[in-house]
Parts: structure tokens; sequence; C-alpha cells
């Protein structure tokens, strides 16, 4: 069941129930193409706690307000810098429900489910982008908290949908995804297991609410994930990509983490601290000012708009996949 979206902002256009446009850039353009990843609702405390607005408020300025709308729809087409550069970012949103519990109509999906969702309606749209020279648009997944599992998951399934896939248009698609995937920018996503006392603050083991009510299937994965994550194949996934698709040229990594302690609503913590950003031994890694619910949201204020680090980091690293 797709997630029902109530406050989307005037700018953002649906394509499909999981992929929505920022509208960055006109159509044809674009000569990079930003696929951005929302975070789980992990301060829901109820069921009936309304979900909806993650996709757009994760990457919304001035906090959780959407009345100045999301950042990724004017601030690279008006940013000075890429102007001069003459970059034009197309951005994306991967949508899926973000609901921490699980009810009889939210969050029924594995992560199953929505990778392969995601390989029949948001594959064929990002392989779809030409530039003028022809050429495929490189593209760059920018991934907040959970969402870089997400991401994660959404690579692995990829990969062996391909490995399985006969001469077909999905095969062909996955293999034009995986020869443009230049890189992967984290927002605080824990790639180091999580103490237990930060796992307790959000997840804690007996629920404080009616009888009957269950985490959802993410929350499942990032238990699974929290546990086994020294094992996880990310990085073996990128030196496929690498070797089999990009003829050895390297998929781009960085994780910017918060300096802040972040606040639930039983006690603060850390959650991704400079051990835990490292994805993989590429990996280059940054702090930043801010929680790890701020560390994605951008100022509007003119004085900094286009300097505030949260946003220079990805500028350069958006650079540096074109310029690679």
């Amino acid at each position: 069941m797709p997630l029902l979206v109530h406050m989307k902002p005037p700018k953002v256009k649906k394509i499909s129930g999981s992929l929505y446009d920022f509208c960055s850039c006109p159509t044809g353009e674009e000569n990079a193409l930003l696929l951005f990843f929302h975070s789980m609702a992990l301060d829901q405390q109820t069921e009936d706690e309304t979900t909806d607005h993650i996709p757009f408020t994760t990457w919304s300025y001035d906090g959780s307000d959407l009345s100045k709308g999301c950042w990724p729809s004017e601030q690279f087409s008006e940013d000075p810098d890429m102007i001069a550069s003459k970059i034009k970012v197309r951005a994306l949103a991967a949508v899926y429900d973000p609901s921490k519990y699980k009810t009889h109509n939210r969050a029924r999906l594995d992560i199953y489910n929505v990778a392969e969702n995601f390989v029949q309606e948001i594959i064929p749209e990002l392989v779809k982008r030409k530039q003028s020279s022809g050429q495929g648009v490189p593209i760059i997944f920018v991934a907040h908290s959970f969402g870089g599992f997400v991401a994660q998951n959404l690579i692995d399934h990829g990969l062996r949908k391909l490995r399985i896939s006969g001469q077909s248009k999905q095969k062909e698609n996955l293999q034009k995804f995986f020869e443009n995937f230049g890189g992967v920018f984290f927002y605080a996503t824990p790639h180091k297991a999580l103490s237990r006392a930060t796992y307790e603050l959000f997840f804690p083991k007996k629920i404080p609410a009616a009888k009957g009510k269950e985490y959802s299937e993410f929350v499942k994965l990032l238990e699974t994930h929290n546990k086994h994550l020294a094992r996880n194949g990310f990085a073996a996934n990128l030196n496929v990509i690498q070797r089999d698709f990009r003829n050895g040229q390297a998929v781009q990594v960085k994780t910017i983490y918060e300096q802040n302690e972040t606040k639930s609503r039983d006690g603060t913590c850390v959650i991704v601290d400079e051990a835990s950003a490292y994805a993989v031994s590429n990996n280059e890694v940054a702090s930043v000012e801010a929680d790890h619910f701020t560390i994605c949201k951008l100022s509007s204020d003119p004085s900094d708009k286009f300097t505030q680090s949260k946003y220079t980091f990805l500028r350069q690293f958006i650079k540096n996949v074109l310029d690679a």
C-alpha cells in the first residue's frame, strides 16, 4: 500500500506512489540527478500520530515548517556557486511509509516489497534522463538516518535482480542505473551499531501503549542492522558496481554526523558519532553543528543559505562525483 501523502509542498510534483519530484530544474536540463531518502519517524510515540509529512519535512527549511518549502526544490538552482559551475541538479524524493508502528493500514510493507517497488518505479525514471551529449546523468543518493539503510537495500536488491534477470528491459535499466551511479551522501546514517541505551530511547523493548501494538518492519530491519552491521554487504556491493559497471571508477561515499545531542521524550543522546559515520573504508566523514533531526534541515537566512556546512559538504560532494 503506497504512502498517502497529505502534506506535499506546492512545488513538489508526484511522479508515482514511490517517487516525487522537487522540481529543482526543468526536465532535460539536469547534469546531476539526486535521489533523496527520508528517515523513519524516530520520535513517533503512538500509532495515531501522523507521519505523512516525514518525506518532506526531513528536507524542509528552518525546522519542520513546510510553508517555506523543501530546500532541494530551490537550493541548487539559486546557489551562485552551482550556477557559475553550470551544474543543474534534478532532485527527486523516494517516498515510503516512515511509521514506527504497524497498524491495520500503515507500515505493512517489508523492505523487500519497498525495494521491489523502487526497482519497478524509480529505476526506469532515473535512467531515462539523458544529458545533451546523450550520456546518462550521474546519479547520487542522499539519505538521512534510517533512509541510508533503505538506500543500501535498494542497491542490494537491484544487484540481486540483475543477476537473475534474463534479457529484458528491466535488466537494461538496472545496468544503466549502475553505470551512472556515482555516489552516496549520508546525513547521519548509523553505520555502526547504536549503543543499547541509545536504541532503547527510541525503540524500548516494552512498548508503552495499547495491547497488540507492534513495531513496523522497518524497525525490525534497523534492529537486524544494529546487530549485524559489521557483516553488511554494502562495501562488497560498491566493489561489484565499480568492477562490473563503472570500469573501475569508484562509487564515492561521504557521511556527515552530528556534534549535538538529540532530545527524545525520554532523554538525550548523540545518535551518530564519528565512529558510527564510517560505512566503507574510503568513506569521507565530517561533523556539523546540529542534532540528528536538524542535520538535514537548512537555514533559509540569506546570510548563510549557501555557506552553511550542512549544504556545502553536499555541494562539494556533487562536484567531486561530476569531476571523477
